[in-house]
């Protein structure tokens, strides 16, 4: 009886053991699965998108005085007779160099005080004008963040002729950032000298923020891609269910498997809005471009050349994050397996020593 009991608790013990063992692995499984496919993303994207961007400014560094000359006049017709965004309220930023405001954002002596006039009204127990201090201190650290941000991010690469962007309604707590760097609301933004060619995209999202209620409603819908990863990893996370023996899977079970097969494509799939809002300021800017540049033929062909790889280069976003989402789904499915399989083993040893 004794070692009866004493097989019994050794059989349970080493039962705990092994689950502990699988879940570890489970998470070391997802681990590797997160990795692999953050690597296969970012060896596609910095492998390819340095390529595309740079033929892109290329196009435009390219260009000699007179051509930058004869595609500033076109896009000055652009702006003002072709689109009326002029008319719209938009307005043309030829932003070649960071304002000092960008660099004058924190003020510490005004920080001292807020904070020795919100202890004040603590001890004078004025819980009103202390929330009220305190909240200036909080927007003007946050000003002085996202300033620093924006500067890095959006600004020097619009000075250097890296990028340009059109810029439409904020958020109220990005506005005087974007402000202090020398961006306004509903503007697009670019250095005319070193990056010239990409005028006439930008002004096709400005024509479609501000003459279309379906592509302005596409646009404010494009921060979705933001989830893309989330979701592209949802394989990395969970595992396929298996069918018990004799038994179907159930429909909670199938949905369940489709949801972890088809994530890369639906991860993919969050990319639409931003393929579609970007395709139409293409298509209009190329159509804008043929006609203000009609005489220089050349410079058309680079226009539309240029925009291709900017195209281009969202399109990789997109088939970077499915193609995350479909190496971290092989990594984990085979980690999975492996587990599965020694866990078999174990049983199948557990019952041959009970049974001997």
């Amino acid at each position: 009886m004794n070692n009866i009991s004493s097989v019994s608790f050794q059989g349970a013990k080493n039962q705990t053991q092994t689950k502990r063992q699988q879940a570890k692995k489970n998470i070391l499984g997802g681990a590797l699965a997160i990795g692999a496919g953050g690597i296969a993303k970012n060896i596609t994207l910095k492998t390819l998108n340095p390529f595309l961007l740079n033929g892109l400014t290329k196009y435009s560094s390219g260009l000699t005085q007179d051509e930058v000359a004869i595609v500033n006049k076109g896009i000055t017709r652009t702006f003002e007779e072709l689109t009326n965004l002029a008319k719209k309220g938009v307005k043309l930023n030829d932003y070649q160099s960071i304002p000092k405001t960008a660099f004058q954002v924190f003020d510490d002596k005004k920080l001292e005080q807020l904070a020795n006039l919100a202890q004040q009204c603590i001890d004078n127990k004025d819980k009103k004008a202390a929330k009220q201090h305190i909240r200036e201190m909080f927007k003007l650290s946050f000003d002085f963040a996202s300033t620093n941000a924006l500067k890095d991010t959006i600004g020097i690469s619009i000075a250097e002729g890296k990028n340009a962007f059109f810029v439409g309604k904020n958020s109220k707590l990005i506005q005087q950032a974007f402000k202090n760097i020398g961006i306004e609301q509903n503007s697009v933004n670019i250095n005319l000298k070193k990056l010239p060619l990409a005028a006439f995209h930008e002004m096709g999202h400005a024509y479609n923020f501000n003459n279309s209620t379906l592509w302005k409603s596409i646009a404010k819908i494009r921060p979705i891609s933001m989830i893309a990863p989330l979701i592209a990893l949802i394989p990395a996370f969970t595992k396929d269910a298996k069918a018990q023996d004799g038994k179907e899977l159930t429909a909670k079970e199938k949905r369940h498997n489709a949801i972890r097969k088809f994530a890369p494509l639906a991860a993919a799939a969050t990319y639409i809005p931003t393929l579609m809002e970007e395709g139409k300021a293409t298509l209009r800017g190329n159509k804008w471009a043929k006609e203000a540049l009609k005489d220089t033929p050349n410079l058309i062909k680079k226009v539309v050349k240029s925009n291709a790889l900017g195209m281009a280069s969202y399109t990789l976003g997109a088939i970077g994050v499915a193609l995350m989402g479909f190496i971290a789904k092989k990594v984990k499915d085979a980690s999975d397996e492996k587990i599965s399989f020694k866990n078999n083993s174990y049983l199948t040893k557990e019952n041959n020593y009970h049974q001997g």
